[in-house]
């Protein structure tokens, strides 16, 4: 198995709240601007700040090997806002 993903940035996406962002009174984020709330709120993953819960979800559905390797060779990521590099994660079962 391999899963390519992004870890949100310090400055990176923040979760959904019920405040609408044309009330809160903010110029509204990238990812206000081009996701919805509900749409948001069903992409939990570009909220990950950190490893452990791929490699733990891995592990429990039976990967072994489990491994997070970053993406250093993949180009113009970076500039994506709120994320870091992007990384594979590796495992075999």
């Amino acid at each position: 198995m391999v899963a390519i993903y992004g870890l949100s940035a310090a400055a990176g996406p923040q979760p959904p709240t019920d405040a609408d962002p044309e009330d809160s009174g903010h110029e509204p984020t990238f990812f206000e601007r081009h996701y919805t709330k509900k749409t948001r709120q069903e992409l939990t993953a570009m909220y990950l700040t950190g490893h452990q819960s791929l490699v733990t979800a891995a592990d429990a559905a039976g990967f072994r090997n489990v491994e997070v390797i970053p993406l250093k060779m993949v180009q113009g990521w970076e500039t994506s806002p709120g994320s870091d590099l992007p990384y594979s994660l590796s495992a075999t079962r």
